[in-house]
């Protein structure tokens, strides 16, 4: 009987904000032609070098396939936190799923006030120059988009966990 394997991608993100609280927001995402032609371009070596997550500020609901780093009308990427992009590090694939559960990329955020709508995985910590993965927009458990996305305050802290996972069906 013959499988197809089909990829698919997880992000979760967990926000505290500065008075303690804890949300938590889900993002079934689907992995943008530019990033399955990756994931073929360097099936020997698997993902190779580090990856990493940015932030999506404006407005989710207008992700395609066709999206790469470099062009997307329909969003743009925060800068509204310390630092830059943040490594994506993974433990072993184990499953048929690699995912950076145990290292969670944390983002703090440093502007008075900016909404996030989901996030995205690329091949670069900066810049258009490199290989946009995936992109995705924040879901509650349920599986309904947040529509106007997260309001994040200065100090509050999002984590985001990226699970790929090759499945059969």
């Amino acid at each position: 009987m013959k499988q197809t394997p089909r990829i698919t991608g997880t992000y979760r993100a967990e926000v505290t904000r500065h008075d303690g609280s804890i949300e938590r927001y889900y993002i079934e995402n689907d992995v943008v032609d530019t990033g399955l032609n990756l994931m073929l371009d360097r099936v020997d070596s698997g993902l190779g070098s580090t990856m990493y997550i940015g932030l999506i500020v404006y407005p989710a609901g207008t992700l395609t396939n066709a999206d790469t780093l470099a062009s997307h009308s329909g969003w743009t990427e925060s800068t509204d936190y310390a630092g830059s992009r943040q490594a994506w590090s993974p433990a072993a694939a184990s499953s048929q799923k690699v995912t950076n559960a145990a290292s969670p990329a944390e983002f703090t955020m440093d502007a008075v006030v900016t909404t996030i709508y989901g996030c995205f995985l690329a091949t670069v910590a900066s810049g258009t120059s490199g290989t946009l993965f995936s992109t995705g927009q924040f879901q509650q458990q349920n599986g309904a988009l947040v529509a106007n996305g997260i309001a994040f305050s200065s100090g509050d802290v999002l984590k985001i966990i990226y699970e790929l996972e090759a499945l059969r069906y």
